[in-house]
């Protein structure tokens, strides 16, 4: 632990602490006057600590800080002293710090709870709003840290090395391997060297340099925080930070404004984010270590990577089921940190089609059992949304293959030539020697004006066992006055074999949606769609009219047409047995808002085929609290499984969804409300106990209920049922705690 004593010459440091794995925790106290609870000094908050991996923590209101897991080995201690406040100064009381007050060393050895303390002479009281508010200044150009260390060994042994049983690693600390010899087996030589470099070179140009010649086995992609996995720090709200993020040896950035070049640990995420531009069939998202190389200006965005390793990618897609897990992967062997967790929506007429798609952050949204590979997510994920669309849970994560290494390059872009056109390219080649594959895209999107977007997309895989597949996809968007209009065209080849690609492969979709204002009372909508399975050869294809009236203020009543054919072989797997199919229906819709209940609304539908007795019921209404949270209820029965296209007389089912629709809190907010002075960090809470994405019904109560029913009653026997409640209380200033029970059959 490190603690920060002001003033302090001749006065022993405070008691401090550190959690077992090797970890250094403690405090900082000052004699500014700040007395504690125990009567000791407080310490100085924001103050920046650094060990020589780039793992670094923030000191808490009273100067705690601590680090946890750290590898049995020596690390040198250095205290950033730009986060001071003006005029302290760092005085060495021990021989640990080498003559210099602002480092030290520390040998942790395997289960060491070690301490390491810090001496700051105080000009005045101040010094704790002092570091607060210097902490928050722009400093500019940021002066270089360096801190490193040299450290060499002899081993001498009465007993022959083989015949210790002790693995490649000692007992109490790692052996240094990586610059190693012996000239026999009682007698073994070691050195290892280790920097840490950050700072500014001039006054646009930044630079971070990390190098351990003994790399560490335990290390993992994209080190984070470690909940569950060692004893908890009470007392300790410090915030860590992890700078320099390679699983190898090696780190090294060179950033200039916002291009930079840099190894280590990365991920290959499109440039433009989920934008109109940003390609879809040629993404490539990907999890891995080595050189990257990012290029930005006003106009352009490069983006160019290599990789040498043995990492192999792994893409899991698995139905919502109601209730927060556990989900279980396909692979239980996936690098920890190196997973995406997504929650896709598809349509449920075109299951090719993705309607939305939200991200969930590790530790804030989900937790991953790294042993058993199974996924419990902190909220339940519904298997059908409001409007019954299936919902699914997207996982790819990396996987390490056997055998030699091997490369993974790739490199992408996009270029705005004009104002309003936007074209891109994508190549990635990977030499996986059990699985070649290489990806070769371009896109293009460009605005029409008058509120109108067109896209294109043209991608191409080839794969191993010389398979190669294309996939197009295009996409006009166009809302000028009063009228809105969708068109797409999505076709991707059943042997297109993009993993990171979310479109379905041997799939052929189009579709136009449209509606216009005929009056202020009157709406005309439309929409016309063609599925096809390329592997069945089956096709559907239907469409639907309707018309839609505001009888009074408060009633509005929609009459609207449908038509739909699917061919004698399924479109998808989900009518193979109640095909051919062909026909016409009509359908009626009353919507009233609620003039007792401001913001609520309820709705009755009712379809029937005109040729036969298949039809479509749905009751249901929403209502809008707080203006964060919706609250939605729907019932359906329908004649169908594969949505209101299929309409036919060998399937039925009753579908229930009960749920509560909050906007999501951002993680800011999130981990300010859970941290605890002087406890807990905010984001370890919240990967404790944390929700998220809950109902609020008062100040620091929040609430979460959702229920669910899929019942066919003929044509199939999957009966769900699942039924969720959350209770999360945040107000007190002193505990936090959450509450959850689930029930799925």
């Amino acid at each position: 632990a490190v603690y920060f004593d002001c003033d302090c010459e001749g006065e022993e440091p405070h008691a401090g602490y550190a959690s077992s794995g090797g970890a250094l925790s403690g405090g900082d106290a000052s004699r500014g006057g700040y007395p504690s609870r125990d009567g000791a000094p407080y310490g100085i908050p924001g103050v920046r600590v650094v060990l020589q991996d780039g793992t670094s923590a923030v000191t808490d209101e009273e100067g705690h800080y601590h680090f946890e897991g750290l590898s049995p080995r020596s690390y040198v201690v250095r205290v950033d002293e730009t986060t001071l406040p003006a005029g302290a100064t760092l005085i060495p009381h021990s021989n640990m710090h080498a003559g210099d007050g602002a480092s030290l060393f520390a040998d942790l050895k395997r289960g060491d709870l070690y301490r390491a303390d810090f001496s700051v002479q105080a000009v005045d009281g101040h010094m704790r709003t002092a570091a607060a508010d210097e902490r928050d200044r722009d400093h500019g150009p940021r002066p270089m840290l360096i801190s490193g260390l040299l450290e060499a060994r002899l081993d001498l042994r009465s007993i022959a090395k083989g015949d210790l049983r002790t693995g490649g690693r000692d007992r109490f600390e790692d052996e240094l391997q990586a610059i190693s010899s012996g000239d026999d087996e009682h007698v073994t030589a070691g050195a290892r060297a280790a920097v840490l470099a950050q700072g500014s070179l001039s006054d646009d140009l930044e630079l971070t340099l990390r190098l351990d010649t003994d790399d560490d086995e335990r290390s993992r992609l994209f080190r984070d925080i470690r909940p569950n996995e060692f004893y908890d720090a009470y007392g300790d709200a410090s915030i860590r930070e992890f700078d320099a993020q390679s699983k190898g040896r090696f780190f090294g950035r060179l950033q200039s404004e916002r291009s930079f070049l840099q190894y280590g640990d990365f991920t290959t995420s499109d440039p433009l984010g989920a934008s109109v531009a940003s390609p879809q069939l040629g993404r490539y998202a990907r999890t891995l270590n080595g050189m990257l190389g990012h290029l930005e200006s006003e106009t352009s965005t490069v983006n160019a990577f290599a990789s040498r390793d043995r990492f192999r990618q792994v893409v899991d897609e698995i139905p919502g089921q109601g209730v927060s897990g556990p989900y279980s992967l396909s692979r239980s062997d996936g690098l920890i940190n190196s997973e995406r967790v997504e929650i896709i929506t598809r349509d449920r007429n075109q299951p090719s089609i993705v309607l939305k798609t939200e991200p969930m952050q590790r530790f804030l949204d989900y937790r991953l059992e790294p042993l058993t590979g199974r996924l419990i997510f902190m909220r339940p994920v519904p298997s059908v949304d409001a409007n019954l669309n299936p919902v699914t849970i997207r996982v790819s994560y990396e996987t390490e293959s056997g055998g030699d290494s091997f490369w993974v390059i790739g490199a992408g872009g996009q270029h705005a030539p004009v104002e309003d056109l936007n074209v891109g390219a994508t190549y990635v080649r990977d030499e996986n020697p059990s699985s070649k594959f290489e990806l070769m895209g371009a896109n293009a999107s460009v605005d029409l004006g008058a509120g109108t977007f067109l896209s294109g997309e043209y991608a191409r895989t080839e794969s191993a066992g010389a398979l190669s597949g294309d996939a197009f996809r295009l996409e006009l968007r166009s809302s000028p006055k009063d009228i809105e209009t969708r068109l797409f065209y999505l076709d991707t080849d059943e042997s297109f074999m993009n993993p990171s690609a979310r479109a379905f492969r041997g799939r052929r979709e189009a579709g136009i949606r449209t509606h216009a204002a005929l009056g202020p009372k009157t709406r005309l909508m439309g929409e016309a769609i063609w599925t096809e399975d390329l592997v069945r050869n089956g096709i559907r294809k239907g469409a639907h009219v309707s018309l839609e009236h505001a009888l009074k203020t408060w009633l509005r009543a929609e009459l609207g047409l449908r038509a739909s054919d699917e061919s004698r072989r399924a479109a998808g797997a989900l009518t193979e047995d109640v095909t051919p199919n062909e026909f016409r229906s009509l359908r009626a819709k009353l919507t009233s808002d609620l003039p007792w209940f401001e913001d609520a609304n309820v709705y009755g539908e009712y379809e029937q085929v005109l040729e036969r007795s298949n039809r479509r019921a749905a009751v249901g209404g929403d209502y809008s609290m707080f203006g964060r949270a919706r609250v939605y209820g729907r019932h359906e029965m329908i004649s169908s499984f594969a949505g209101p296209y299929a309409l036919n007389s060998g399937q039925t089912q009753n579908t229930t969804v009960v749920g509560v629709a909050a906007e999501y809190m951002d993680s800011q907010s999130v981990f300010s409300e859970y941290r605890i002075r002087d406890a807990f960090t905010g984001r370890e809470a919240q990967a404790a106990i944390g929700l998220r994405n809950l109902w609020t019904v008062a100040e620091g109560l929040r609430v979460h209920t959702s229920l669910e029913r899929v019942a066919p009653i003929s044509g199939g026997t999957n009966n769900t049922f699942a039924v969720t409640g959350a209770v999360e209380y945040t107000n007190n200033p002193l505990w936090r705690g959450s509450a959850r029970a689930e029930y799925r059959s």
